[in-house]
Formats: structure tokens, C-alpha cells, sequence
């Protein structure tokens, strides 16, 4: 089985600066948040009111 790539829509606009931008920042809150709590989870560093690092 081969793969081929499908070429881009002819008509495609470029994606913002704006959006690439707060895409980001959304990321990188996700990222701190989701992290941080796995870490205290991982650690046992969970509270009835979230995690302590």
C-alpha cells in the first residue's frame, strides 16, 4: 500500500498570525495545567483543592 499525498485546496489561505499566536498561549496554559497536575498526581501531591508543587 503507497501512499500519496493529497495536494493543497488551490484556493488555501494562509492561518493567521493571530490564531498561531493564541493557539500558543492556549497550548502552553494546557501544557503548565495538565502537567502540573500529573506531576502532584504522580508525587501524591493532590489536595481537596487541586495540587501543591
Amino acid at each position: 500500500m503507497s501512499y500519496t499525498p493529497v495536494p493543497d485546496a488551490p484556493n488555501a489561505k494562509p492561518v493567521s498570525t493571530w490564531r498561531k499566536v493564541l493557539a500558543a498561549i492556549f497550548d502552553f496554559i494546557t501544557i503548565f495545567f495538565a502537567g502540573g497536575y500529573a506531576v502532584g498526581y504522580l508525587t501524591g501531591s493532590l489536595t481537596p483543592d487541586g495540587f501543591e508543587l
